[in-house]
């Protein structure tokens, strides 16, 4: 089985780019819900605004009741630009979304 996928990870002041993606998107040209991407060594799409981002190939999927996890192995990975400060404290949280925010996935 061979799939692809991408993954960028918002920083923090990015909640609107968080916000973009809580929901069904779309591509428009070289645009996936209005935010630009690159096309990564496989074709995944990488979003240009995030900071860094990893590409992944699909190795296996287990389904369990109404959820399915898959796993993946990293192809290849990046940075966009350099993040200040520790990394850990860069990144943009989902209890920084607010307190009404929830992801039921």
């Amino acid at each position: 089985m061979v799939a692809s996928f991408r993954s960028g990870w918002p920083h923090k002041g990015q909640q609107s780019l968080a916000y973009a993606f809580f929901k069904p998107t779309e591509r428009d040209g070289n645009t996936v819900a209005g935010e630009p991407f690159k096309h990564g060594t496989n074709g995944a799409p990488l979003l240009a605004s995030t900071p860094a981002w990893l590409e992944c190939k699909l190795a296996d999927s287990v389904e369990r009741g109404d959820h399915s996890v898959f796993v993946a192995e990293v192809v290849d990975a990046g940075l966009n630009r350099e993040v200040e400060g520790r990394t850990d404290e860069a990144t943009l949280w989902l209890k920084e979304l607010g307190e009404k925010t929830y992801y039921g996935g």
